[in-house]
């Protein structure tokens, strides 16, 4: 029988569901309200779906842990079980970097299409894209092949070894990550503010495209 902690794994198998049956909720309601109206569905709500479907990966993946010794100490796990644990780990980070990318590069189409009148945010948006699309694929394929043979990193009974540097190369990555967050955050403020509007409404403005922050997602680590 597998070894499981109680708690943890409840909360790491409740509060994924819960946040993805959220988010395939707002996603739908966004897409019946673009329907209802004379928008229409867009680039942008392509790519959001895009990056949903591949967060159901994570999700997925985040569960299976749940039922496979997360929260216990590894020292603790049998060999087989810790091996399972870590292929779920290694697993999220598959699914974790291009559901990212999707998602942001929706939110800057987005943002191009609402405020691409400005200069600064059609280059902004332009650099943001291409930088979101290298960090992706640098962060693929650095989590594919961080071990050799790539099966080393949840199987260290197998004859490999991993990457030197391994932990800075993924702590770099996730503040460049965040960093990246914060422009975007950042970016249509300077237009905000220059609009003529009250005060008050500008920082009204500002609160809703501020909200973003609430929904950070960060790297998922190696589960030790």
């Amino acid at each position: 029988m597998a070894i499981r902690n109680q708690y943890w794994g409840n909360v790491v198998a409740v509060v994924p569901t819960v946040g993805a049956a959220l988010a395939t909720l707002i996603y739908v309601l966004r897409l019946i309200a673009c329907r209802m109206s004379t928008v229409g569905w867009r680039l942008e709500d392509l790519l959001m779906g895009i990056g949903l479907i591949l967060s159901y990966g994570v999700t997925a993946f985040v569960i299976y842990t749940a039922f496979n010794g997360v929260g216990v100490p590894g020292n603790e796990l049998p060999q087989d079980e810790r091996i399972r644990l870590q292929f779920g780990s290694w697993m999220i980070q598959k699914f974790w970097a291009p559901s990212m990318a999707f998602v942001k590069i929706s939110i800057l189409v987005f943002l191009k299409r609402l405020l691409g009148t400005a200069k600064v945010v059609r280059v902004g948006v332009t650099c943001l894209i291409v930088f979101t699309i290298m960090w992706a694929f640098t962060e693929l394929m650095g989590n594919i092949f961080q071990c050799h043979p790539v099966q080393y990193y949840y199987d260290t009974t197998l004859n490999g070894h991993c990457m030197p540097g391994q932990t800075k190369l993924f702590q770099t990555s996730a503040c460049l990550s965040l960093v990246e967050d914060v422009i975007i955050l950042l970016l249509p403020m300077p237009v905000v503010w220059r609009l003529r509007i009250t005060v008050q409404q500008k920082i009204g403005l500002t609160i809703v495209f501020s909200l973003g922050a609430l929904f950070y997602t960060p790297s998922p680590s190696r589960l030790d």
